[in-house]
């Protein structure tokens, strides 16, 4: 078992980080004010996440999990959307997020991708 695992809420600059994975993607676009808006976004889900995981006890452990897995899955969702710098319309992107995020989650893993290294339930 990896011991050194990092979560989405222990990036220490999810900013920087999304820049050095465009980068490595080839794309040379910017933040821009609405890739901060969603920033926010991701670092609330961190914050919800990391509150969650300190109040997980035996008793609502696996409710605790469900929700702990949900938020992750939102994170994942919005960081690819900043890296690959995906989405058109970011008034939408909450929408995509929440209707299509939970089956890319899964489906990831069948293939490399940086984002699964910080994922809950991946142990590469």
């Amino acid at each position: 078992m990896n011991n050194n695992k990092n979560f989405f809420g222990e990036i220490p600059s999810i900013e920087a980080f999304i820049v050095k994975e465009r980068l490595k993607k080839g794309i040379k676009f910017e933040l821009n004010k609405f890739d901060c808006l969603v920033i926010e976004k991701v670092r609330c889900l961190c914050r919800n996440a990391e509150n969650l995981i300190k109040d997980i006890n035996y008793q609502k452990f696996k409710e605790s999990m469900s929700k702990l897995i949900k938020l992750d899955v939102k994170i994942a969702s919005y960081l690819f959307f900043l890296i690959d710098d995906y989405f058109l319309d970011y008034r939408i992107i909450h929408r995509l997020v929440d209707k299509e995020s939970l089956k890319d989650y899964y489906a990831s893993f069948s293939y490399e991708e940086n984002l699964n290294t910080f994922k809950v339930i991946y142990h590469g």
